[in-house]
């Protein structure tokens, strides 16, 4: 059976649905200053390398240098399992992930704070902070990464998602390569 609206009518309707170009713009750059951003920051908390290197200024016990890489992964893993139904039921995600995103970042401002004020005169007080801290921020970046996922994947189109990342990732590495150089004066 066939339609009763016109072809023309047909052509215009999904055109007519897409974004303006003002929103997509907008929903394009937004994550791809959010990717880059994560990226180079997360060159200082990575447990492959800064803060690995950092933890062993602290103690010399291999078991507590290895349950740092423990207490991130299993924070992020665990958290997702834990609050992806919820997550699914949010109408609107936006929300809980600024919320979420703020105690993240407020784990490593802390972290940032307290990090010269102990680490020289209290190493083991320093590995219980920042051990503690650290767990926090990746449980909370777990909890967001569901309603981060589902909301990214609905502002920005699929045909446009790997050209953000490869971008991305492009950009945030050079700026990871650079970031690199300021390690020794931390």
């Amino acid at each position: 059976m066939r339609s009763s609206k016109s072809p023309a009518v047909l052509r215009a309707t999904p055109a007519a649905a897409s974004p303006q170009p003002k929103a997509t713009r907008r929903n394009f750059i937004a994550p791809l200053i959010d990717v880059i951003g994560f990226t180079v920051g997360s060159s200082f908390l990575a447990p492959q390398a800064v803060l690995q290197e950092f933890v062993t200024h602290l103690t010399r016990s291999n078991v507590l240098i290895g349950l740092t890489t423990s207490v991130i992964w299993s924070s992020t893993s665990a958290t997702q399992v834990l609050v992806s139904n919820h997550v699914e039921r949010l109408a609107i995600k936006k929300r809980y992930v600024m919320v979420i995103a703020t105690f993240e970042r407020l784990a490593v401002l802390l972290l940032a704070i307290l990090t010269p004020i102990l680490a020289a005169t209290r190493p083991t007080a320093m590995l219980v902070v920042l051990l503690a801290l650290m767990a926090a921020h990746y449980a909370m970046m777990g909890c967001s990464i569901p309603a981060y996922s589902a909301m990214f994947t609905k502002i920005v189109p699929a045909r446009q998602r790997g050209i953000l990342y490869g971008l991305g990732g492009t950009i945030a590495n050079a700026l990871r390569a650079g970031a690199g150089l300021f390690i020794p004066f931390l």
